[in-house]
């Protein structure tokens, strides 16, 4: 670009995607896999929109969760299958865990 920085185009399947978290202080948005992590330059709101219908769920602000990678919930922790541990906010608690009761029941 014209600041003379390089970047790199790489396509990940959202099957492979764990979470996303948004940086408030860069603002950019991380993109957690199982093993790597890589940063993102978007509107995080646009991407919560967009991918909500591909299972992928809001449990903190700046958060977006891979329904598909939790291993389990235990108080007001997700436990993800990389071994990860993410909160869950207590005024989204309610709403999280609906969600995430219409996800095991589609997918069961």
């Amino acid at each position: 670009d014209s600041n003379g920085k390089e970047y790199l185009s790489i396509k990940l399947k959202l099957r492979d995607i764990l979470y996303f978290e948004y940086i408030k202080r860069s603002r950019k948005v991380l993109i957690a896999l199982s093993d790597i992590t890589y940063e993102y330059d978007c509107i995080f709101e646009k991407l919560v929109e967009e991918l909500q219908p591909y299972d992928f769920v809001v449990n903190c602000r700046g958060n977006l969760v891979n329904l598909r990678h939790i291993e389990k919930i235990k108080d007001f922790i997700i436990y993800m299958d990389n071994g990860k541990e993410l909160q869950i906010a207590q005024r989204r608690s309610n709403d999280f865990r609906e969600e995430v009761n219409k996800f095991l029941q589609r997918n069961s």
